[in-house]
Formats: C-alpha cells, structure tokens, sequence
C-alpha cells in the first residue's frame, strides 16, 4: 500500500496505531492520578468533641493530597457571643493561615456556646483558599457558610434533658412511664 508516495507495511500501521494508544492511555491515566490527587477543603461549624454544647469552626482537608499556603478570611460578621467567649484571640489560623493542611488533617477553634451563638446569627461566610502544590502559581477557593440556628432544638450537649432521657430509656420497660403496669391498669 502507497500513501503520499511512502510505502506502509501492515506492520507499520499497526506499529503506529499501537503508539498513539500507549500515549492516549499514558495520558488518560496520568490525568486521572493527577485529578485524584487534589486537596479538596471544607469548612464547618459543628459541636466540640469535649465540649458538646460548644460551637467549634474547622476546616478539613477531604482531599487526597496536602494543601499548601492555606488562608482564610471571614465575610460578614460573627455574633457578639464569639468575642465573649474568644476573648479576642481569634488569631488562630484564621489570621495566621495554615502552611500546609495533610490528606485527612484539620484546624479547629472554639466560638462559644451554641444557646448564645444562635441569639445573633448574623450572615457570615469563611473563604478559603490554597495551593496544590508547594510552591504552586493555583489557587482554589471555596465559600462556606457560618451559621448556628440550624443546631436549635438538636441535643448537642450533656444538658439535663440528655441525662434525662438517657436515664429513662436505661431504665427496665415496665418501670418507664407508659410501661407494661401503667397501660394494663388503663385498659380495665
């Protein structure tokens, strides 16, 4: 066979064609290791571990890879409460920003108790922004809300309602109001 003047042996286009497929896959596979090996960044309120009735804000890397140069800054405004309970010292990593943010790690800080934190919950977002790499030109950003009325009426905390409930539901069936003893007198 003659193509533009040069002979193509059946082995040369097979030699070809099995080039252009080891590139393609080489790339295909490259992109999706790249792609896989991003920081991915959220940010959150959610209850303190130790503390369940405090609010704690964080920031996780859900990623798969490090974060790097990660800054932070807050649009709106906080409630009154976090002054209170920070006591000003709110220069935590979100003034210092966090050099690099491991796959799985996280920062967190305390902003208060949540019954106070909900009296003024004003509209506030953190920003978020790093780099994927060391010394990377890239940045990614991601908004995130700051609210806490959606914690109302959550038990959150060790409060005596949770104690409450958790003694009643410890003590045997027919001793709990509404047990065996209490219907079968209701009954007759």
């Amino acid at each position: 066979m003659r193509v533009l003047g040069v002979s193509l042996d059946i082995s040369v286009i097979v030699a070809v064609v099995s080039a252009l497929a080891a590139v393609a896959s080489a790339f295909v596979s490259w992109s999706g290791l790249r792609r896989q090996s991003v920081p991915d960044l959220i940010a959150y309120v959610d209850p303190m571990s130790e503390y369940p009735d405090m609010a704690a804000l964080y920031i996780r890397n859900i990623g798969s890879a490090p974060a790097y140069d990660v800054r932070t800054r807050i649009d709106g405004h906080l409630p009154a409460a976090v002054d209170k309970w920070t006591d000003g010292w709110l220069e935590t990593f979100l003034m210092t920003g966090v050099p690099m943010l491991a796959p799985g790690a996280m920062r967190g800080m305390a902003l208060g108790p949540f019954n106070q934190l909900m009296e003024d919950d004003s509209p506030a977002e953190l920003f978020v922004s790093w780099k994927g790499r060391p010394h990377g030109v890239i940045r990614m950003s991601a908004k995130f809300p700051i609210e806490f009325k959606s914690f109302g009426g959550i038990l959150v905390g060790r409060g005596g309602v949770f104690i409450r409930a958790k003694a009643y539901l410890e003590q045997p069936r027919e001793h709990r109001i509404g047990g065996e003893e209490e219907r079968s007198h209701k009954k007759g």
